[in-house]
């Protein structure tokens, strides 16, 4: 990895790195077998803090899922289980 990186941007390109070693294609996507077993492999945390349409939108995937896409997923999902767990310690 680049010297020059700060840390945010090395851990950010150690996803990069998990998604290219992961799928068996060499392409800018993951088929949606590839995609589920990445989110819950790596991500089983915050795959727990998505509510009932964030799982049935999970499993609702029919179509290969660029990187952006994942991207988009996992942003969405780090959100929830920050929502839930800042809600958790109001309470």
């Amino acid at each position: 990895m680049a010297q020059n990186l700060t840390s945010s941007e090395q851990e950010v390109m150690k996803l990069f790195d998990l998604f290219q070693n992961y799928h068996v294609r060499r392409t800018d996507k993951l088929d949606v077998q590839e995609t589920k077993r990445v989110l819950r492999e790596f991500f089983p945390n915050f795959m727990k803090a998505l509510n009932a349409s964030g799982i049935k939108i999970l499993n609702d995937l029919e179509k290969e899922i660029t990187l952006d896409e994942i991207w988009d997923m996992i942003g969405r999902m780090a959100m929830a289980y920050n929502k839930k767990n800042s809600n958790a310690l109001k309470d």
